[in-house]
């Protein structure tokens, strides 16, 4: 039986890079109320120490849910660094605090745009982009999100032709992509060993109706702070 997903987080650098992520989830049917949003406070310092830092946490986190059908999505730019590099350094943040690496199963995506997030949202709108320039002063992003995030989508299955202007970094994140699955596709690792048995109020019923998700967290959060649900528009 299909299983429907309980437990969502976005763990992300800024406000563009979680609206993305958010208008993706739900272009792939995951409900608001199954989102949340991890965002650095306003000034806390770089967004990429705090995707680094939290990193482990979420890992740590998504592993002891499983059983509640859960899903990470981290987003974090390459900026001047390769999207190697900074998926090295997001390795090297789970070793140091005891954590294993990503298994092939697990619900753990990266996304890593190079140079930015912006980079991808004028790419996936059709614009001829490099991976060096910062586009982060385009006062046009914001309204590009959304039909960036539904191109993202179009361009998700693995045979879909993928047009000639697309940059490497999106082409990576298509690939990470594929480890998030739809609302009701059946989840990696399902059967994993370690984890307790899924309860029926974690499974969807079978009318097809939303499953009773106990679990409803807030749309987007600093810390304890609420920041409104503009990604929602």
């Amino acid at each position: 039986m299909a299983e429907r997903i309980a437990w969502l987080v976005v763990l992300a650098e800024d406000l563009n890079q979680a609206s993305f992520a958010y208008r993706y989830l739900r272009e792939k049917k995951h409900h608001p109320r199954t989102i949340r949003v991890r965002l650095p406070e306003k000034g806390r310092g770089a967004g990429e120490q705090y995707v680094r830092k939290k990193y482990p946490e979420e890992v740590r986190e998504y592993r002891s849910r499983r059983y509640q059908s859960g899903l990470l999505v981290v987003l974090v730019d390459a900026d001047m660094e390769s999207v190697p590099e900074r998926e090295h350094d997001l390795n090297t943040a789970l070793e140091t605090a005891g954590e294993d690496q990503r298994e092939p199963e697990e619900a753990i995506a990266l996304l890593i745009p190079k140079r930015h997030i912006e980079t991808w949202i004028l790419c996936l709108q059709g614009e001829r982009v490099d991976e060096a320039t910062d586009y982060r002063r385009r006062r046009d992003i914001q309204q590009k999100i959304k039909p960036a995030a539904q191109t993202f989508h179009e361009w998700s299955p693995p045979n879909y032709p993928v047009p000639a202007h697309c940059v490497d970094s999106p082409r990576r994140g298509l690939r990470e992509a594929r480890r998030i699955p739809s609302s009701c596709s059946r989840l990696f690792g399902s059967s994993h060993a370690n984890g307790p048995a899924r309860t029926p109020a974690m499974m969807g019923d079978a009318a097809g109706g939303m499953s009773r998700c106990r679990f409803q967290p807030p749309l987007f959060s600093q810390g304890a702070a609420s920041v409104g649900s503009r990604a929602t528009r």
